[in-house]
């Protein structure tokens, strides 16, 4: 039911594009051609695999009697026996090395963005840092992204940002909405507030602000007994530890203005930057990349003085210049007592000559950034930079 929703599309696409072999990619309700096809039986296989007493465990937070809880939870599981349980390994996912950008239309009034950047795993030591940077950023009506972004300069309708932190690595993200013909702008405004976290420290009133949001925020989830129950098991199953959350929240007290610009400019970099957008039919951007018509040119051919013949074919898709030399030999021209004398022939090409040595012919070449190789019985190839074209003979 998400599929008509912009805002929920948007991030579903997000994920998908942030993530490439990671499960947190696929979407938790699953997908329809797989849903459909699913039988009573794989139901009963799944939960008899999984909802077995040694892949389970409970938290129970409240005014309760302890010796009557695990009395009564003994009893429940006491005819439950443990089972095999077999091993779960996710794939890793590799490290982006480039921008990715996707932009998609939609028939929808307002156009829905975000960036991600990948982050390490909830127990690296940089986690709290960025959780405090998100704050930072875009928690609350005061903060860098809302005053600058749409206060000041009344570019997007909502923005903020946040940290996904689920175990294995997430992400930190920005997300906003704005009118169509503002995208850019918003886009490139929003960039130009990261960029000003790597290079203005932050001060100290505004990180303390930032820290007490974030730790406020946080305790407020515990108020409930819900809350504590949740906070407990969150802390186990993410990293095994009943006491994590208590020393994240130490962590993220210790953050300083230094490490808040150490960890931007690690972690927020265009190579690691991911965009979705998700605009209204007919305003996505027109591409400002200028495409040059290629032409086909034909292959004209010389006949020396000589006898040498010389095939020429232009191509400037690329500013390299290649030749090859080819000469008769091989099997067709030796005889049984000169078998293998070309293949020799090839070899010893690059190997010297009376005036020059191997090793300053390599020089030669490779100094006007071109590259040789001897590539078989009967032929030698040279590539080149255009500027460099020049005809090494090797004589």
């Amino acid at each position: 039911m998400n599929v008509d929703d912009p805002g929920r599309r948007a991030g579903r696409r997000l994920f998908e594009t942030a993530y490439t072999r990671s499960p947190y990619r696929l979407t938790v309700i699953g997908y329809p051609d797989i849903f459909h096809e699913l039988q009573p039986a794989d139901i009963r296989a799944y939960y008899s695999e999984k909802y077995v007493p040694n892949n389970t465990f409970f938290v129970v937070a409240g005014d309760v009697k302890e010796p009557e809880v695990v009395h009564q939870i003994r009893q429940a599981y006491a005819k439950s026996r443990a089972r095999p349980l077999a091993p779960v390994v996710l794939p890793e996912e590799p490290r982006q090395t480039a921008l990715r950008e996707i932009i998609e239309e939609a028939p929808i009034e307002i156009s829905h963005f975000h960036f991600a950047w990948h982050i390490p795993e909830l127990r690296h030591p940089d986690v709290p840092v960025l959780d405090v940077l998100a704050a930072l950023l875009g928690h609350g009506r005061s903060s860098r992204l809302y005053q600058s972004v749409r206060e000041k300069k009344g570019l997007v309708s909502s923005i903020d940002a946040w940290t996904y932190s689920p175990g294995n690595p997430g992400l930190l993200g920005l997300s906003a909405t704005t009118d169509a013909d503002k995208f850019l702008e918003a886009r490139d405004a929003m960039l130009a507030e990261v960029e000003r976290m790597k290079s203005e420290p932050v001060s100290v009133d505004e990180l303390g602000k930032a820290l007490k949001q974030f730790l406020a925020g946080t305790l407020a989830a515990r108020k409930t007994m819900q809350g504590q129950a949740q906070d407990l098991g969150g802390s186990w199953l993410a990293a095994n530890d009943l006491n994590f959350s208590e020393r994240y929240l130490t962590a993220v007290k210790r953050v300083t203005s230094t490490d808040l610009q150490r960890v931007a400019r690690e972690y927020l970099t265009t190579e690691n930057r991911t965009l979705y957008a998700l605009l209204p039919t007919g305003a996505t951007p027109k591409n400002s990349l200028q495409i040059q018509s290629i032409s086909e040119h034909a292959v004209q051919k010389f006949e020396l003085a000589n006898g040498l013949r010389l095939l020429v074919k232009e191509d400037h898709r690329l500013p390299f210049v290649e030749f090859r030399v080819a000469f008769r030999g091989g099997v067709l021209v030796e005889n049984a007592e000169k078998n293998g004398l070309t293949q020799l022939t090839s070899k010893m090409l690059l190997k010297g000559t009376k005036s020059l040595s191997a090793e300053e012919i390599a020089t030669q070449i490779e100094s006007v950034g071109a590259a040789s190789i001897a590539m078989g019985a009967t032929t030698v190839s040279v590539s080149m930079p255009r500027s460099c074209a020049v005809i090494l003979i090797l004589v």
